[in-house]
């Protein structure tokens, strides 16, 4: 069967990885980009459950656009008060022992702890194929834009 001009083939996971390190070589923005937009969606999951309303902690959300160094890029996230990994940990410190003890805080419904690590843990598995998607209608819409 004749290969078509851009357009991938996949098959099974193996070819998708060899499909996606080809279109990244050649599309940094494009994966930039995918992998930001997931990260802010998993942002936004996490204020949903931040343990607090109005507050400092959630507004101190953020993600950070990505950075390349060589072939890899990161996209920083995370939370900016003096509180964020005590409140995330359910942890306070004992300033008694010199040492963080947990708090066993009592959230409103809906809030938690590990409000940053839950919405990441519930895309762990699906994550890589969501940002596969990105980068591939990413590379689509560049090379054949709409008319």
């Amino acid at each position: 069967m004749a290969k078509k001009k851009g357009v991938l083939v996949v098959k099974g996971t193996h070819q998708v990885m060899k499909n996606l390190k080809k279109l990244a070589a050649s599309n940094t923005t494009i994966v930039g980009q995918a992998i930001y937009t997931e990260a802010e969606l998993i942002m936004t999951a996490s204020k949903r459950i931040v343990p607090v309303d109005k507050n400092p902690l959630r507004a101190s959300g953020f993600v950070e656009q990505p950075k390349w160094k060589g072939k890899t890029v990161t996209v920083e996230m995370g939370y900016n008060t003096e509180y964020a990994m005590f409140q995330h940990e359910d942890l306070h410190w004992d300033k008694k022992s010199g040492r963080a003890v947990s708090m066993k805080l009592k959230h409103k419904p809906g809030r938690q702890s590990k409000y940053l690590e839950a919405p990441l843990m519930a895309v762990k598995e699906t994550i890589s194929k969501k940002i596969g998607k990105r980068i591939y209608q990413g590379w689509l819409k560049e090379n054949f834009p709409q008319s």
